[in-house]
């Protein structure tokens, strides 16, 4: 059976060549009488080309340079994106979403329409695909290296196919850290620090360099309150990370973006990061005031004293997207996206455990348009 299986993949595969082949000469041919010439033809060809064998089985129209002249970056933790049983690992795994949970996901991803996106808490690439393919309108292609992380859950990238790039994925997880706590070398970043670097040609020098970060939870850890020290050593250690690829290629444009699990705004954890990053929402146009309009996220503390009864809710800027220096004067719009009730209407902010449940994630996406004119 496996055989035959395998005899009839390959037939399919040789067929689908074929098809690609005869419509690749078939177009040429058309747009030679149109009066190209035969390379300007072929090149149009493989743009339209692009993804004939691909999932989709849809040609993409690759937008040209000179198009581009604004684009939107989203960072979002999809809260435990599991989509199959397979994935489900560690002592108490995350229950799987349901379609009705997926499609909530969607919705938000179609409505925002990102160029390209950092999403956190994501199972494995077939889940990020669940949140990142068949969209009537667009298409991503997704990026996703499985991490550290016990509980299963890895930092991915999707990037919209019609963007006329090259991308190339690089990992951070084999990083090593040595944990004064344990006494033991550890990989210090506990998911990884993913990075894709965006060409507009295969071999040459980047023109943006996008990081997807999620740092270490705010678990209480023996001798390292809500585990502080370890999360600031990981933002040294990207910070060193950040200064190497400039070592590399220069004052090349950064963007920081994900789930940074600290204060933003005020935590000293994160100030290895400020002699190169800005927060987007400190310098976008239409920035939102220190608040709880930055809120990104929500936790809601039990009283100690009285079993199951819930403190006041805090409100927190976890998440960000944070612009390199040189590149900050080039933003355009900073907005964190605000659940909506069935009929269109924004959600208050939680204010109880259960109240955050019914929301599609925990945490808030944030959405940040910038100009390109800086880039190619």
């Amino acid at each position: 059976m496996l055989t035959a299986i395998h005899s009839l993949e390959q037939h399919l595969g040789g067929l689908m060549e074929l098809t690609k082949r005869f419509l690749f000469t078939w177009l040429t041919a058309l747009t030679l009488v149109a009066g190209l010439t035969q390379s300007q033809a072929q090149a149009s060809c493989k743009q339209t080309l692009k993804l004939i064998g691909s999932s989709t089985q849809a040609a993409v129209n690759v937008r040209e340079l000179k198009e581009i002249k604004t684009m939107r970056v989203m960072a979002f933790n999809v809260n435990n994106l599991f989509t199959s049983e397979v994935e489900r690992v560690g002592p108490k795994p995350p229950q799987v979403k349901s379609e009705f949970e997926i499609k909530r996901l969607r919705d938000i991803i179609q409505e925002t329409n990102p160029d390209f996106a950092v999403f956190t808490e994501v199972a494995s690439k077939a889940s990020l695909d669940k949140i990142s393919k068949g969209y009537p309108k667009t298409e991503y292609e997704s990026y996703l290296i499985q991490g550290n992380d016990p509980r299963g859950i890895n930092i991915g990238f999707a990037v919209k196919k019609d963007l006329p790039f090259h991308i190339e994925q690089i990992s951070h997880k084999h990083v090593m850290w040595y944990d004064h706590i344990t006494k033991k070398d550890v990989p210090l970043f506990s998911r990884d620090l993913p990075v894709l670097l965006f060409r507009t040609e295969a071999n040459a020098k980047p023109f943006l360099i996008l990081f997807g970060n999620h740092a270490k939870s705010q678990r209480n850890r023996k001798g390292d309150p809500l585990s502080s020290k370890w999360r600031t050593a990981q933002f040294k250690g990207a910070a060193k990370i950040v200064e190497q690829f400039k070592q590399k290629f220069g004052d090349v444009p950064m963007i920081f973006a994900g789930d940074h699990n600290t204060n933003v705004m005020h935590s000293n954890e994160i100030a290895p990061l400020w002699p190169h990053f800005v927060d987007s929402f400190n310098a976008a146009p239409d920035t939102l005031a220190p608040g709880p309009d930055r809120t990104t996220f929500t936790y809601h503390p039990l009283v100690r004293w009285r079993p199951k009864k819930e403190g006041v809710a805090i409100w927190n800027q976890l998440d960000a997207i944070l612009f390199s220096k040189g590149f900050a004067n080039s933003l355009k719009s900073a907005k964190i996206y605000r659940y909506k009730d069935a009929l269109g209407n924004v959600l208050r902010l939680p204010e109880s455990f259960k109240e955050r449940g019914l929301n599609p994630s925990d945490h808030y996406p944030i959405f940040v348009d910038f100009f390109t004119d800086k880039l190619f």
